[in-house]
């Protein structure tokens, strides 16, 4: 009542009868606002208003330093502050300095939890001030400390409205770009709490925030990669799932970009994995934006962005990580590769088993939970080698190979294919011929030895096409077919490979062939001394042919069709010989010196292939 009345005769009275009688008013009001009625503290709050409006900033040093000073000590002066500040907002910057001082303690850290949802709008010029002392202390060890910074946090960005979530997001932005750990960790997690209770519209922000999040996957501490990882969850969480596919593009941006940025910290050679997509259920996020792009995206060309988007992931994902997902994985892109889409989903679906050099462990690391897909995928793999579509036959070609890891009975499919091959035209049979090549590579050891003989001579009969795949295909098959077989089929095929056809191609073929087998069989092909010889009188053989002419000009190699394709296969056959034998070079470098000089290049860049003295000089003009 009294709190009634005074307000009503606050209302009455003039600025001057208010200013003479201020000294007597203001104790009243600080009164009411630390009143523990919550109706006395509401007319008091009316009151302060009136006051605040006759008198201004005077009547604001005297109440809100008080109310501030008692808020450790009195339960009620922060319920009376928030009546002060839903009157007058504009009196925010004479709270701040005091409730967001560092280092945040969880009792200021609470005070500003329950003033935020009070000021609303009047936050936005003072985001920087409060993220600034809330973020560092959402990672502190004190975990009272923590959670109550981190319930301010949310609380100011929920509080935050239409005009002011580009300055949040500002800020955001610069906290996940701070030098502090404990910063970007602080900064990345409020964007998820944020996007997880915000009533607004924040889908424009979206793809921003998803680059946000998944940029901090390769973040150097622990804690800054999970809470990326947890705010990655929150934001696809904000998105209705028929919306998804809209997003791919995104998604894919931020794995590539963090995927470059993990690559330039390895070793050249090391696998690459992101630190954010090797933690449990570390796909969960993201992998439901992929298999919706898959299913129901709104044209081909975003459901081969997903399905290749697949590919990309696994390919950064640790083994332990994509185990539980396989099966997910698995059956969505088994349907894209069905009748239901045209060809343009399939490469990417394809490739997820075929994830550039991540093919193989995906494999292992899926294995028995691929197994019951093992039927189904063959028959799918096997369909694709006869696509259309080129991109579509390789990468099923390639996809086949790496899939016979997992299949017990390989000698079938070997068969399948040699009939294929045998029966097929143009790309279609050339795909076949990889996907063999990958089979041996993957399960050579499998196959038995009858199987095994057909291959080789499958292949000896394909060095004579008139298809260039065809014959490039063979001659790399059979360098896999001689790491396999035992050493009289090595030593037969080098027998056929070691002869020089009347055309060039066919001879380009040979050699090629035979070099993939001393790459690929060197200890099968190089130690023994009849197959030494083979390779040696076939070298000198093709030198026969290639040295056509005094020179051979190297650098213009493309006008030397009928010469410069036959040097490069012999320099990769003489290559693994010389590693492997002496005696190799002694041969060569005694039958070319007896020949006199062979000036391998112009004066463009001269190379001696033998000097007078039977000796190889690799240099130029300049003696380098």
């Amino acid at each position: 009542g009294v709190c009634l009345g005074l307000s009503e005769v606050l209302q009455s009275a003039s600025k001057t009868q208010l200013t003479d009688h201020m000294t007597a008013l203001l104790p009243a009001v600080k009164l009411g606002l630390s009143d523990a009625s919550e109706d006395v503290r509401e007319t008091a709050g009316e009151s302060f208003d009136i006051l605040f409006r006759m008198a201004g900033a005077d009547v604001t040093s005297d109440i809100v330093p008080q109310l501030l000073s008692e808020l450790e000590t009195d339960p009620y002066a922060l319920a009376g502050l928030k009546e002060v500040l839903s009157k007058q907002p504009r009196i925010l910057p004479t709270v701040l300095p005091k409730l967001a001082a560092a280092p945040m303690t969880s009792f200021r850290a609470r005070a500003l939890a329950a003033l935020a949802d009070v000021v609303k709008g009047a936050l936005h010029a003072h985001l920087g001030v409060l993220l600034a002392a809330l973020l560092p202390a959402m990672s502190v060890e004190d975990e009272e400390e923590m959670l109550a910074a981190r319930s301010a946090a949310e609380a100011i960005s929920l509080a935050v409205e239409e005009p002011g979530v580009h300055l949040l997001l500002g800020e955001l932005q610069r906290g996940v770009a701070d030098t502090d750990a404990s910063v970007r960790a602080g900064a990345v997690a409020l964007a998820g709490l944020f996007c997880k209770g915000t009533k607004l519209d924040v889908e424009e922000h979206t793809p921003g925030l998803l680059s946000m999040c998944i940029g901090l996957f390769v973040d150097n501490d622990e804690r800054v990669v999970k809470a990326a990882w947890t705010a990655t969850g929150e934001v696809t969480g904000t998105i209705l799932k028929e919306d998804l596919p809209n997003f791919t593009k995104y998604v894919r941006q931020g794995i590539n970009e963090v995927k470059d940025r993990a690559k330039r910290k390895l070793a050249r050679g090391q696998p690459v994995l992101v630190p954010g997509l090797c933690l449990p259920k570390s796909l969960s996020p993201l992998l439901p934006i992929y298999l919706q792009g898959v299913l129901v995206g709104s044209s081909s060309e975003v459901r081969e962005s997903a399905a290749e988007g697949i590919g990309e992931l696994v390919e950064v994902t640790s083994e332990d990580s994509v185990k539980p997902f396989v099966v997910q994985i698995t059956g969505p892109l088994i349907r894209v590769i069905g009748d239901k889409f045209p060809w343009q989903a399939v490469p990417g679906a394809v490739a997820w088993k075929a994830a550039g050099g991540a093919g193989r462990c995906r494999l292992q690391a899926g294995g028995k939970s691929l197994k019951p897909f093992l039927p189904q995928l063959q028959t799918t793999f096997m369909k694709c080698l006869q696509d259309g579509a080129p991109t579509v036959r390789r990468r099923a070609a390639f996809a086949l190979g790496l899939l016979m890891q997992l299949q017990p009975r390989v000698d079938p499919v070997v068969n399948d294919l040699l009939a294929g091959i045998a029966s097929a035209e143009g790309g279609v049979r050339s795909a076949m011929v990889h996907a063999l090549r990958g089979t041996l590579e993957n399960a050579g050891r499998a196959i038995g030895a009858p199987v095994m003989e057909r291959v080789g001579a499958t292949m000896g009969g394909l060095l004579s096409e008139e298809d260039e795949d065809m014959r490039v295909g063979a001659a790399r098959t059979l360098g896999r077919y001689a790491s396999l077989v035992e050493p009289a089929e090595v030593a037969s095929v080098l027998q056929m490979v070691s002869k020089c056809p009347a055309m060039p191609d066919h001879r380009l073929a040979n050699a090629m062939a035979m070099a993939s087998m001393v790459n690929h069989a060197a200890e099968a092909t190089c130690p023994d001394s009849a197959n030494l010889d083979t390779i040696v009188a076939s070298i000198k053989k093709h030198f026969t042919y290639v040295v056509a002419a005094p020179t051979v000009n190297f650098v213009n190699i493309d006008n030397t069709a009928a010469s410069g394709p036959f040097l490069e296969a012999i320099l990769f056959i003489i290559a693994p010989c010389l590693i492997n034998s002496t005696e190799c070079l002694m041969t060569l470098t005694i039958e070319t010196s007896s020949k006199g000089t062979v000036d391998a290049t112009d004066r463009q860049g001269t190379v001696d292939a033998a000097d007078h003295q039977g000796t190889v000089d690799a240099a130029d003009h300049q003696g380098t």
